[in-house]
């Protein structure tokens, strides 16, 4: 980082005696640079009988029914910025701050030899892609003072793969005394277009396969909360509005096979949902304490106008009741139990072929999960810069069943646990 200039600030004792002079940057040149390397492998031994439904290439890596798909991807990015000190600019009395970035992307995927009339598609190494993007943008924020803070940053990409996507994105909070309590009044807001990533275009592997050409999604979201200090309350309400929303979605059969059932005929594909989606978002964090006495809730009611296709829980809550003391001045002990709950939902479903969830599409095989309470007990202590806890973790496990919080993967029943955490330093 480099200092463009600098405000000379003297100052003098009470004899007039000249001291030496402080120096406080006002201007900073800025340059970042980040590399992320990706490798993902897929890996199965054996594979049900008509488990997937589409046989894409054999490899001579992964024979017979074995599955060996493998993705690579890396990123390198570099952001060159200005940035305006807040208070000691006469023509930016906020932080000020402008930059760009560019950004480098590899991707590699499976290639295939075309299927011939005596041999199916063969594996033929990968096929490597490269995309880049150049973006522009600039920042404008306030947090001093005890008032008034805002942040607002804009980001428009000018050239490249994601030429057109646009990130607009604006918070302020306000605060002020009010019956001896503190009010803090915030409101969030963005509005942001994006390009679906390259995997929702273009994904080769063994058993799932796309070429797509999908548009730009837009989401705006407004955001209003309410708190107050003393009384431990915050309420949070959104409204959100989704066009073009990209999701995966998956679809297979089921078939019945003595008490259990098998799965067939599974495939994946992107999806892109061109009407409109509101989301609407209630949330309410309501603490209490008396003496040693604690107790903390989240509340949240959602609801989403396309529940086939944006599927959410009408209501959520966590509770955590606990006890806070401390022994001999020096041991600090919470003892407590602390519960989570989710009404009934068709949620998505994982898909292990891909690493990601999709929503489940085909009617006949939908399942439904939720409306089951998960219950801890547990102890948590902490000595100087030592942390140390115990659980007993789903202590309301039964016979019911019905303990999912994903399809098809059910919860670990009861489990004891402990850990310790130990920072080394003075």
């Amino acid at each position: 980082m480099k200092q463009l200039a600098e405000i000379p600030a003297v100052v003098k004792d009470t004899a007039d005696q000249w001291m030496k002079e402080e120096y406080v940057p006002v201007t900073s040149f800025i340059h970042t640079m980040r590399f992320d390397n990706y490798r993902r492998i897929y890996q199965a031994y054996a594979t049900p009988d008509n488990y997937y439904k589409n046989d894409y290439y054999t490899s001579p890596d992964a024979p017979g029914d074995s599955i060996y798909d493998r993705t690579r991807h890396w990123s390198f990015r570099n952001t060159f910025a200005v940035a305006l000190l807040e208070g000691f600019n006469k023509w930016a009395k906020a932080g000020l701050k402008a930059f760009a970035s560019y950004e480098l992307r590899h991707y590699e995927l499976p290639s295939v030899l075309a299927p011939t009339a005596s041999a199916a598609a063969m594996f033929d190494g990968y096929q490597a892609w490269n995309q880049h993007d150049l973006s522009v943008g600039g920042q404008l924020l306030r947090t001093s003072g005890n008032t008034l803070h805002y942040d607002l940053t804009g980001e428009v990409w000018v050239a490249g793969a994601n030429m057109g996507q646009l990130h607009l994105d604006g918070h302020a909070e306000l605060n002020f005394p009010l019956l001896g309590d503190t009010v803090q009044l915030a409101a969030t807001a963005f509005f942001h277009r994006d390009s679906p990533s390259f995997y929702m275009n273009t994904f080769r592997s063994r058993h799932f396969w796309w070429d797509n050409n999908t548009g730009f999604q837009t989401h705006t979201r407004l955001l209003g909360e309410f708190a107050l200090e003393k009384t431990r309350t915050r309420l949070r309400v959104g409204y959100d509005m989704i066009k073009n929303y990209t999701y995966f979605g998956l679809q297979n059969d089921r078939v019945a096979n003595n008490d259990n059932y098998l799965v067939q005929n599974s495939e994946a594909n992107v999806r892109q949902h061109g009407s409109p989606i509101s989301l609407l978002t209630i949330q309410l964090q309501q603490d209490f304490r008396l003496g040693i006495l604690n107790w903390q809730n989240v509340l949240t009611f959602q609801k989403s106008s396309e529940q086939e296709v944006l599927p959410l829980p009408a209501f959520n809550a966590y509770s955590n009741l606990f006890i806070r003391f401390r022994i001999a001045k020096v041991l600090d002990c919470d003892f407590g139990v602390d519960g989570r709950y989710f009404t009934k939902y068709y949620a998505p479903e994982y898909i292990p072929g891909i690493g990601a969830f999709g929503i489940q599409e085909t009617e006949a095989s939908r399942t439904e999960i939720g409306n089951y309470p998960l219950l801890n007990v547990y102890a948590n202590f902490k000595l100087q810069h030592t942390r140390f806890f115990v659980m007993y973790s789903h202590v309301n496990s039964g016979s019911s069943g019905d303990y999912f919080f994903m399809p098809h993967y059910p919860l670990n029943q009861r489990i004891f646990r402990f850990g310790v955490s130990w920072n080394f330093f003075n």
